[in-house]
């Protein structure tokens, strides 16, 4: 559907800023792909697994040893290869990065995505939310390379849609450990459940939904500020951060602990909830709930200066992170206050921070600012104790000017907008090792390992230990702009960032070459043009050897194809393209493809009734008629 608002405006910088992001195995069952929210586009890339100095773990890499084999009685003997294990690139350590795969285009802004599980032998889903109250559950098809639309659930009628004041909040999306089912917010104080299946979603497809008011379930939860899915139980539960009787600063003296945590469980088959627990008596400015994964369990309630953990219906611990927040905590709950991260003298926006576990009672946490710190649970299992936390070393949270000395720390202090946990296949994953993706509010993009330290001491080495492996760059958010011109071509000039990483960015409309030399190609229009590059071999001891594979980056292109209505013209490449006579390639006809095979030595040439093999002095080794 076109935009009505077209006529007016036009849209000249596609959304960058990344909204939400989540790892799943989108294209097939064993990828690891991440999907990324920017505004109303959604991008799918690939995580990779590359060599530390710049190749690419793929079997096709140059500069391996081959030896000629007769294949099925073929006219041509093909090179196969010899040994295995040296199809590498470089001798270092395999790193991941991302890979733009996909990207499409929406009726609408994304406002939140949850993965949904295929099974061991199904790709995933992927749920996305929209405004006001809608979801829509979409997958992959690897025969059209498209987006299929499973379900479409709306909640925007009359019946629901009864405004209140923490309408901003709702469409976040929160899924069940398990995968039983995934729960929305929506409209006051309601959850749109959508149930997966018996089998966690594994193959199964999504069944109707229902809505819970929260009000009228008969467990009356009022001004929901989070919910979050608990680990260990045998039915969907869920822990709702709320606060029946809302305070204002104004009168904290009178009112100061209001928030609490009620603990519900999902009833599938009634479609109804009941209250396990409730744990009161937290700060009133606590408004984010963090998961806890098992052996310890529970939740964190994450306000403006304190982190409070509660388990089993009881608070085990508060920890202040600044002097006002210890004052302000209750006399009821001043025994299980930790004031060891007092005098970091920390002032959280919960709304804007971002969590992620990178160990077992080891989170890693970002502030609103892109400052990192380190939480640390200790105690005895379940009892939580104390909650260290410690800044990661980097830029000092107090002081804006002057700008702090760029190091290896100050990369991964980003602003956030998300932050996800990346999953790897089981073979590639490294033990030990956490990888994260966070997604930046203020132009950059990280896609980071992380490795929790031993925890013995304060220092911030002991704590987390970060490596940058990839990063996403973007426009926004633009604070300022301006129109400027070199030559003929316009340049759009913005100024972007936050704090001290405020950076310019010059934008142009298109690829902006540097002509060397032109050519003139007679003839009928080109449909296609193809590059590539072909490696030559050499008869060393009867053993056939390609060429080191070490200049093929700088080496000038072997062959231009240039496909025809009518046929193909083959043009060698150097310093002037000349046009091949009597060559292997097809040329009676026009081209559907080229690209490089066996270690880059050959060149397969795919035309509309078969395929052409050929080496690097542009002889056929291999003709397959279709």
């Amino acid at each position: 559907m076109r935009d009505p608002t077209y006529t007016y405006c036009r849209e000249v910088l596609a959304p960058s800023t990344v909204d939400c992001a989540v790892s799943l195995s989108m294209t097939r069952a064993d990828a690891s792909n991440l999907a990324v929210a920017r505004g109303n586009v959604l991008e799918l890339y690939e995580v990779r697994l590359v060599m530390a100095g710049g190749g690419s773990d793929d079997s096709s890499a140059a500069g391996d040893e081959y030896r000629y084999k007769a294949v099925g009685g073929e006219d041509f003997e093909l090179p196969v290869y010899q040994d295995d294990s040296r199809r590498r690139l470089g001798g270092g350590a395999k790193q991941p990065q991302l890979h733009l795969a996909h990207r499409w285009r929406l009726q609408g802004h994304i406002k939140d995505m949850h993965a949904v599980g295929g099974g061991a032998q199904r790709a995933d889903r992927l749920l996305v939310s929209f405004g006001e109250a809608k979801m829509s559950l979409v997958a992959f098809d690897g025969g059209t390379q498209r987006l299929v639309t499973e379900s479409i659930h709306v909640y925007e009628h009359a019946g629901l849609a009864r405004k209140s004041f923490n309408d901003h909040e709702t469409c976040a999306l929160r899924g069940d450990p398990e995968g039983r089912c995934v729960a929305m917010r929506i409209y006051d104080d309601q959850l749109a459940v959508l149930p997966l299946g018996a089998t966690g979603g594994g193959g199964g497809g999504a069944a109707a939904s229902f809505v819970v008011d929260l009000r009228r379930a008969g467990v009356d939860v009022r001004n929901v500020r989070d919910v979050a899915f608990l680990h260990g139980y045998l039915e969907p539960t869920l822990a709702v951060l709320h606060e029946q009787r809302p305070t204002w600063p104004g009168l904290v003296a009178d009112a100061r602990d209001t928030s609490s945590v009620t603990v519900l469980s999902l009833d599938m088959a009634r479609r109804g909830v009941s209250v396990l627990s409730t744990a009161g008596r937290l700060p009133s400015d606590a408004r984010r709930l963090v998961v806890v994964a098992e052996p310890v369990g529970g939740v964190l309630a994450v306000g403006a200066g304190a982190i409070a953990h509660v388990a089993n219906g009881a608070v085990s611990c508060i920890a202040v992170l600044n002097r006002v927040a210890a004052r302000g905590i209750g006399a009821a709950q001043r025994d299980v206050v930790d004031r060891s991260s007092e005098a970091l003298g920390l002032v959280l926006d919960a709304g804007r921070a971002a969590f992620a576990a990178v160990g077992a009672g080891t989170l890693a946490m970002w502030s609103q600012h892109g400052h990192v710190y380190a939480l640390r649970l200790e105690g005895d299992g379940r009892l939580v104790r104390r909650i260290v936390v410690r800044r990661v070393r980097g830029s000092d949270p107090q002081r804006i000017a002057p700008p702090p000395v760029a190091s290896t720390w100050d990369d991964v202090a980003v602003p956030p907008s998300c932050v996800a946990p990346v999953r790897l296949a089981a073979e590639d994953a490294a033990p030990g090792a956490t990888l994260l993706f966070v997604g930046g509010a203020a132009g950059r993009s990280l896609l980071l390992g992380v490795d929790a330290g031993d925890g013995d001491g304060d220092s911030d080495e002991q704590l987390l230990r970060f490596a940058v492996h990839d990063e996403i760059l973007g426009t926004g958010p633009v604070v300022g702009v301006d129109v400027g011109a070199r030559g003929d071509a316009l340049e759009l000039v913005t100024c972007g960032g936050n704090e001290w990483r405020g950076c310019l960015r010059v934008q142009q409309r298109h690829v902006q070459p540097h002509v060397v030399a032109s050519f003139d190609l007679p003839g009928a229009p080109a449909r296609g043009v193809w590059t590539v590059r072909c490696l030559a071999e050499y008869n060393i001891g009867g053993v056939m050897q390609a060429a080191e594979s070490a200049g093929l980056a700088d080496a000038a292109d072997t062959f231009v194809v240039v496909s025809r209505a009518g046929g193909t013209t083959v043009l060698a490449g150097g310093d002037e393209l000349q046009e091949l006579g009597a060559s292997g390639f097809y040329t009676a006809g026009p081209t559907v493809a080229v690209g490089a095979a066996l270690g880059s030595t050959r060149v397969v040439q795919v035309h509309a009734t078969g395929l052409r093999v050929v080496d690097a002095h542009a002889r056929a080794t291999q003709a397959v008629v279709f």
